[in-house]
């Protein structure tokens, strides 16, 4: 089976430039680095997001959306769907995102068998007005397997015109999954933060991947300080002073010593 050959991982991880699709609308810019942020979703329940939601699609159909595909050898693309089993690895199945009753947005190249080059493009098919909020987040439930795949979340804040790429899951280890579902909340203030024409993107880009399931997707107002704690240290004089019953280092989680 495919994904155990590590000793060929190194020559799958990072696709050649050449299957890179060009969206039909414009060149894709530079990728920038933003806040994302994931995080497990143990049971179904209502998808949450930071403020109003300014655009919702729960994936009842593929109506709000463009699909557009070069994979090789053969185009698949995006499909909507409402088998939750149709995910093609067991401890991922069935879907439990929070809507899967209605659909889902799905893609996978699995089926198509070693050698094939997935790289399909899910397009918002209308511009979101969001000329009243400088502050918006993009929020998804998804669910996935790592296997030389490159997720993308790509944005414009003017039609198409220009694009922001944005990469999802980068965290995520050859064949380790995510949670079922897992909440993603993206903030992209700074880029499509108060356009008139904002579009959003979705690419799947892969040597022979396993899948992405995508729900619940929306774009909602973000605090105008999306603060989060992701670590914290201490150094030598915290133990010099004796200051250790003040600061419970057990306590706070990924915590680092530092000597400066």
């Amino acid at each position: 089976m495919k994904k155990v050959l590590y000793l060929l991982l190194g020559g799958l991880i990072m696709l050649s430039g050449n299957v890179i699709g060009q969206n039909s609308k414009s060149q894709y810019s530079v990728k920038k680095s933003v806040d994302v942020k994931s995080t497990p979703t143990k049971t179904k329940k209502e998808s949450s997001a930071k403020g109003d939601a300014i655009f919702f699609d729960s994936f009842a159909n593929l109506d709000n959306w463009e699909v557009s595909d070069e994979s090789i050898p053969n185009p698949w693309g995006w499909i909507h769907t409402t088998d939750a089993d149709i995910i093609p690895v067991g401890a991922l199945s069935p879907m439990m995102s929070s809507s899967v009753e209605d659909g889902f947005a799905f893609v996978e190249g699995d089926s198509q068998g070693e050698g094939s080059i997935q790289n399909c493009n899910l397009t918002m098919a209308e511009p979101v007005d969001l000329t009243n909020w400088p502050f918006v987040s993009v929020n998804f439930e998804q669910n996935t397997r790592n296997y030389a795949t490159t997720y993308t979340l790509r944005v414009s804040p003017d039609n198409g015109t220009t694009w922001f790429e944005i990469l999802v899951n980068e965290g995520l280890d050859t064949n380790t999954n995510t949670d079922n579902p897992e909440s993603t909340s993206i903030n992209v203030s700074d880029l499509i933060g108060g356009a008139s024409e904002a579009l959003v993107e979705f690419n799947f880009q892969a040597d022979w991947g396993w899948h992405w399931a995508i729900d619940d997707f929306s774009i909602s107002e973000a605090p105008e300080f999306d603060l989060a704690f992701i670590g914290a240290y201490y150094d030598e004089y915290v133990e010099y002073l004796e200051l250790d019953e003040f600061l419970d280092t057990d306590y706070i989680p990924e915590l680092e010593h530092s000597n400066y």
